[in-house]
């Protein structure tokens, strides 16, 4: 009988436990698919408050809901260009140099300051990716964006090299009508092609 009731209680106690935890998991789940839905739809100002308030509510800071809270956290904040939004990215680096999205997260970096014409900037963060590790839609604009930074900050010989290799595999950024390539570029990439 003893057994019986020492069981008994066992089965509730478990039970309430993971109620609890399943109670505490979800509202942050819940939270973070809010997040990502706002973030996907453009509004970027509604995400940026969800990731703030979530990763104020998160434990571990190096659990992946965490990792990722982080990062749409600072994306939000540099689509909305807020003051802090380089800080916010650039302690994703810190906090996260192992992440899946370190590339990433450093690729946004780089194009916002190349966005800002800020060159130098933009290739202290290009020199630290690994174009292996972007997403395939990405590598060839990195690649022009990086060659235009080199040229624009006076490495012409650097420059040339990625203009060269873009040029060689005919890559579809320097066809791609609905990326804005400026006459400077454009007059260097055809200097390479000896079409002048």
């Amino acid at each position: 009988m003893r057994l019986l009731w020492i069981g008994l209680f066992l089965v509730i106690f478990s039970n309430q436990t993971s109620r609890a935890q399943q109670h505490r998991i979800d509202p942050l789940m819940e939270s973070y698919q809010r997040g990502i839905q706002s973030y996907n739809t453009g509004s970027y100002a509604e995400a940026f408050m969800i990731f703030k308030n979530l990763h104020h509510e998160i434990d571990d800071t190096y659990s992946l809901i965490a990792l990722h809270s982080h990062y749409y956290k600072s994306r939000s904040a540099m689509q909305l260009f807020h003051r802090d939004a380089i800080s916010l990215m650039e302690t994703f680096l810190l906090t996260y140099p192992n992440s899946s999205l370190f590339y990433e997260a450093s690729r946004n970096l780089a194009d916002y300051y190349y966005q800002k014409r800020d060159y130098s900037n933009a290739l202290h963060y290009y020199k630290n990716i690994d174009p292996t590790q972007l997403q395939a839609k990405y590598r060839d604009v990195y690649r022009f964006h990086y060659a235009y930074s080199l040229f624009s900050t006076g490495d012409t010989s650097g420059a040339a090299s990625f203009f060269h290799d873009l040029i060689s595999k005919d890559s579809r950024v320097l066809h791609n009508t609905t990326l804005l390539i400026s006459p400077t570029s454009m007059g260097i990439i055809q200097l390479l092609k000896n079409n002048f």
